[in-house]
C-alpha cells in the first residue's frame, strides 16, 4: 500500500525478498553485491519452486552464476531447460498449468477502436511472432536501413519504396496483424458463413466514396464550397468509419 503497487506486483517482491533472506543465500548475496537485479532474483526464486528440495543449492548456483552474464528474459529460458532436466515430470506439470492460462480477448472499444488483449501459449506465441517479424522487417538484400525495419520503407508494409517509414515498432506490428489476416482471407480461407467466405465487409454510399476535402472548403479567393456532408461507410465488426477509411480497404 505504501508503495503503490498492484496486489499481485506486492505479493511476487515479498516471495522474492523472503527467499533470498531465508531459502536462496547465494542469490540474496549476488543481490547485495550488485551482480543481479530483483527481476533476475524473481526468475531464479519461480524456478527453484520447480525443482526438487535436494537439488535446490546446485540449481541456484546454476542459475546465480548464469544471471551475471544475461537478462532475465534470457535467464528464464535457461531457467526452464533447467527445471525440465532436474525434474520432467514437474516441468510437463508447469506447461500444462501455463497452456490453461491462454486466451484472447478483442473487442471494439468505445471511441472505435479494437482491443486486443490475452495470453498466447508458447507454440502459438511463436507463430505468431515469426509471422510478424516476417512482415515488419524490410529484405536484408534491399541493401537499405539498419536490418531491423529501420531506413528505408523498401519491403515494409504500408511504406512506399524508397521512402522512410516513420511508423514506430508498435504501428508496424499492428499494421503487419492487419495485413496477415487479409492475406489469409484472401488465399488461404475455405471455411463458408451464410453461404459466403468470410470477407472484409464495408457497406458505402457513391457521394462518401467520391467525397474529398473538408466540409467547410473555399476557392483560392475565400468563397466558400457548397459541399453538402455525407454518410459515414459501415464496416463489419466496428461501425461507422470515413471515407478515407473506407477507401484505404482497397477501392
Amino acid at each position: 500500500h505504501r508503495c503503490n503497487l498492484a496486489p499481485a506486483e506486492a505479493s511476487a517482491r515479498a516471495r522474492v525478498a523472503f527467499a533470498v533472506t531465508e531459502s536462496q543465500p547465494a542469490t540474496g548475496t549476488a543481490m547485495r553485491r550488485g551482480e543481479v537485479s530483483w527481476r533476475h532474483a524473481q526468475v531464479i526464486e519461480q524456478a527453484l519452486r520447480q525443482v526438487p528440495a535436494e537439488r535446490r543449492d546446485e540449481a541456484e548456483s546454476a542459475l546465480v552464476a548464469e544471471a551475471t552474464s544475461l537478462d532475465p528474459g534470457q535467464l528464464r529460458r535457461v531457467a526452464d531447460r533447467l527445471v525440465h532436466c532436474f525434474d520432467r515430470e514437474r516441468a510437463e506439470e508447469a506447461a500444462l498449468r501455463r497452456l490453461e492460462r491462454r486466451g484472447l480477448s478483442v473487442a471494439e472499444t468505445i471511441d472505435g477502436m479494437v482491443s486486443v488483449n490475452g495470453l498466447l501459449d508458447p507454440v502459438n506465441g511463436a507463430l505468431l511472432l515469426t509471422a510478424l517479424n516476417t512482415r515488419v522487417r524490410p529484405p536484408r538484400a534491399s541493401g537499405h536501413g539498419d536490418g531491423h525495419g529501420e531506413g528505408s520503407g523498401e519491403g515494409v508494409p504500408g511504406a512506399a519504396a524508397g521512402a522512410t517509414d516513420v511508423r514506430i515498432w508498435a504501428q508496424r506490428r499492428a499494421d503487419a496483424l492487419g495485413d496477415i489476416c487479409q492475406q489469409w482471407l484472401e488465399t488461404s480461407n475455405d471455411a463458408v458463413v451464410g453461404g459466403v467466405r468470410p470477407h472484409l465487409s464495408v457497406i458505402v454510399d457513391q457521394a462518401t466514396l467520391t467525397a474529398s476535402g473538408p466540409v467547410d472548403a473555399s476557392l483560392g479567393d475565400g468563397t466558400p464550397v457548397d459541399r453538402a456532408p455525407v454518410e459515414p461507410a459501415q464496416l463489419a465488426w466496428v461501425g461507422p468509419i470515413t471515407a478515407d477509411e473506407a477507401r484505404l480497404i482497397g477501392w
